[in-house]
């Protein structure tokens, strides 16, 4: 049984969908695709005129059923996530079919960011890192798709398979593992809807530090031989980063990758360590001197302990000081007024022999150690003394680069940290970190009291606070690294400025101001099309209200929906609430009837006849083609019909009536001789009575009938013919005419001449009423006095037996 039900069931779903094949409509277009906010116009088209009905359906309801039509358009707007559109028909054999608009609403991204999960922007070799690509407030985002960039090269692309409508923050992230080869690799990431004319949103670049422990690249063997007395380079350089650091001989002394020994006279072994802050590796190279058969003349003299000092020593260095880039050449002259014994240069790099010269130059074509710290030496009578310049080897930041410390957006209020990243800059301890926002300067900070590592090069990095607030959404942050190196460093001072950071600040919406008045026209305006400003991040959805109920902003006002209308302004953070009085203007509309009756002499008001509109419509009356003036009172003669013209700005309309003016009878005779007419005995006469009214009036004759007497009657006309008239017939003929406004009578008396004259009638007919009354009177007397001969008596018995009665004032006591 059960089943039986289940299988009727399905029947008769299936009798009441609408086949494909029967289905007569057609949409135009058939997919809208458009962006949040937007109106998009939608064309519903029936193949056949046949049916009951047409009619859109959305999530608001039903709109008016077209019977008459075969074509709806549909004004679709777009302020709903969940915005539908159905376009429904009713067949003659009560069978409904419908085509649904294919819609999709899709919002752009505020802002896409891109970050390391792990705060730093260095990565170590063989490690793997994950970059993070936060995209805020996109939809739908199953049409989204992020591409990554590495060094403009496509390396992945993700897409997403959430079907909410409504915008999400939603991330992708790359897995990144570094090798050695090229130490700064640019990131981005970009975001795009797959939709036609959509263009990408982009995050900035980030650009990304390759660090990995020295390795060597055997540019010199690991013996050298040489001969006696020349001069040897010496080489071990090592690829690294951050750039290795060198030590030779057990960390005697710092330098580049090259040696320089001058005037090798045996055979000596040089250790070369090359480090950095992820490793350490140690070469040995071995030096064999190859003797000749003669030997230098020259001997260097040893400075005894009792050496001169530097500030008596009588040799000058130009310049004293020296500041010079890391690679490029350097040079200090020395020179003396005594040179008894001979003067040079002791250097790691760049020394040369004794001289018996006053002058004598350190050169070096590319300098490329960091603390050369060459001595410029004059021989004195059993004394040595020496003086040293003051070499400043700097170089500049391979790059300086501004992030959040905490990824992603920040929230008003609440306090962050921005790191400014300077990387491979030496010395370090002269940088100078100035922090601005936009073009002003906010922040600065030296390192100079806090670099206690020896090394002059490597990384410095500095966090500056910032409470975030609104204003500070969109800004631009960057830091600039400057390199300070005294009076002699270059001009203008060394300076790397990072990219710029640009915040993502969330805050609740403020300022929601909407117009206070606002007047739309009916059925072209809806509430979404309000210019409404409001602040707030994420962008704030506005809801709106009426009457308490939450309403479909898209759906067009009609003139019933006039008032107060409520705006709500909402993101995650919190709202606020505005106001709007609506006015729905429309064009005029007659609203009376086609037909009005009146009574003479009323006001013109008693025609209510008006026409409704906003602004109130000017009413103007036309009779016959000419305009009507203004009117005091209705008149007899006002009736006809009239054309009345209503306008305001949204247009004009007419409309047409019939007047109907009521008025009381009038007759159109004039009495003659005070309504007295006379006739001989015998003659004949006829009395006229012709009304005129509206409506028409009945007439009706007062007489004495008699056989001599004729009544005619047409229309509102009736007369009485008199033929050969007697005696009587003389009297009183009264015509009354009456109709629902009034009546009017108009009587006529016929006087015969030759009849007697009656005048003793009168004296009779006043001794007949006198003689009447006197027989009442008597009558009356007669009565009463015999009623008093009946009345209540008491009676006693006689001796005789009979009874005896007693008189009014016996006391019954007597016989």
């Amino acid at each position: 049984m059960l089943g039986l039900l289940i299988h009727v069931f399905l029947l008769s779903d299936v009798v009441s969908a609408c086949p494909e094949d029967l289905n007569p409509l057609s949409l135009d277009p058939p997919m809208v695709v458009e962006q949040f906010g937007r109106e998009y116009m939608v064309n519903c088209t029936s193949k056949t005129n046949d049916h009951e009905g047409m009619y859109w359906y959305d999530e608001t309801g039903n709109s008016d059923l077209e019977n008459e039509r075969n074509f709806l358009a549909k004004s679709v707007s777009l302020s709903n996530w969940n915005v539908t559109a159905t376009c429904k028909i009713k067949l003659k054999s009560s069978l409904e079919c419908s085509r649904d608009v294919e819609i999709t609403v899709y919002k752009n991204p505020d802002v896409v960011t891109l970050h390391p999960i792990n705060p730093e922007n260095t990565m170590v070799e063989g490690k793997q890192y994950e970059l993070l690509c936060d995209i805020a407030s996109v939809a739908p985002v199953r049409n989204l798709s992020v591409t990554w960039y590495k060094d403009e090269q496509i390396v992945k692309t993700s897409y997403f398979t959430n079907t909410t409508k409504i915008p999400l923050n939603v991330s992708s992230i790359l897995p990144v593992t570094m090798s050695r080869g090229k130490n700064e690799v640019k990131f981005r990431c970009e975001a795009q809807l797959d939709f036609k004319d959509q263009s990408p949103v982009s995050s900035d670049i980030i650009k990304v530090f390759m660090h990995y422990a020295p390795e060597f690249n055997n540019k010199t063997s690991d013996v050298l031989n040489v001969q006696e007395g020349a001069n040897v380079t010496l080489n071990c350089e090592a690829d690294g980063n951050p750039a290795p650091v060198y030590y030779w001989n057990s960390g005697e002394g710092m330098a580049t990758y090259n040696l320089t020994i001058a005037k090798v006279h045996a055979d000596v072994t040089y250790n070369c360590t090359a480090a950095n802050s992820l490793g350490i590796i140690t070469k040995e190279i071995h030096v064999n001197v190859m003797k000749t058969l003669t030997t230098p003349t020259a001997v260097m003299t040893t400075p005894d302990a009792s050496a001169p000092k530097e500030d008596l020593c009588p040799i000058t260095l130009t310049p004293d000081t020296l500041v010079v880039r890391f690679g490029d050449s350097a040079r200090v002259n020395c020179s003396t007024l005594t040179p008894e014994f001979g003067m040079g240069w002791e250097a790691v790099i760049g020394g040369t022999p004794i001289t018996d010269s006053s002058f004598v130059t350190w050169e070096v074509e590319k300098l490329e150690i960091w603390k050369p710290e060459p001595l410029c030496f004059i021989n004195l009578n059993h004394t040595q003394c020496t003086v040293k310049p003051a070499i400043i080897v700097y170089k500049l930041p391979d790059s300086v680069s501004v992030s959040a410390v905490v990824p992603g957006p920040m929230v008003e209020g609440n306090e962050y940290q921005l790191r400014c990243d300077i990387f491979n800059v030496a010395p370090r301890q002269n940088v100078t970190v100035k922090w601005y926002q936009g073009s002003e300067n906010v922040a600065i900070h030296t390192f100079n009291d806090t670099m206690n590592n020896s090394s002059p090069l490597g990384n410095v990095s500095h966090t500056w606070k910032l409470m975030a607030g609104r204003d500070n959404h969109g800004k631009h942050f960057t830091c600039k690294a400057e390199l300070y190196l005294g009076p002699q460093g270059p001009k203008p001072i060394p300076t790397v400025t990072s990219d710029s950071y640009t915040a993502v600040v969330y805050y609740k919406p403020v300022r929601g101001a909407c117009q206070s008045h606002f007047a739309g026209v009916e059925r072209n305006f809806s509430v979404n099309m309000l210019s409404c400003q409001v602040d707030g991040n994420p962008a704030p959805t506005i809801y709106w209200s009426y009457q308490g109920k939450q309403i479909n902003a898209s759906e067009p006002l009609t003139r019933s929906q006039s008032g107060i209308y409520t705006a709500e302004m909402k993101n995650h953070l919190g709202s606020i609430n505005t106001s709007v009085d609506i006015t729905v203007e429309y064009g005029p509309i007659f609203t009376c009837n086609d037909y009005y009756e009146v009574e003479e002499n009323d006001e013109p008001q008693r025609v209510m006849c008006e026409a409704q509109g906003i602004p109130t419509p000017n009413i103007t009356w036309f009779k016959g083609g000419q305009k009507m003036g203004s009117l005091v009172h209705w008149t007899k003669g006002d009736s006809g019909k009239y054309l009345l013209e209503a306008s305001n700005k949204h247009g004009t309309v007419n409309h047409t009536l019939h007047l109907n003016v009521s008025y009381a009878p009038t007759f159109k005779q004039q009495n003659e001789k005070m309504g007295m007419k006379e006739i001989s005995m015998g003659g004949n006469v006829t009395f006229e009575c012709h009304a005129e009214g509206n409506p028409a009036p009945e007439i009706h004759w007062h007489f004495t009938h008699a056989d001599n007497v004729f009544v005619t009657t047409w229309g509102s006309h009736m007369t009485i013919t008199i033929r050969e008239a007697t005696s009587t017939n003389a009297g009183d003929y009264i015509c009354v005419a009456t109709n629902k406004v009034g009546n009017a009578t108009r009587s006529f008396t016929l006087k015969i001449q030759g009849e007697i004259s009656e005048w003793w009638k009168f004296p009779l007919i006043v001794l007949i009423i006198i003689s009447i009354l006197i027989i009442i009177i008597v009558i009356i007397i007669v009565l009463y006095k015999k009623s008093k001969k009946y009345g209540q008596y008491s009676f006693i018995n006689a001796n005789n037996g009979q009874l005896i009665p007693l008189n009014g004032m016996s006391t019954g006591n007597k016989v």
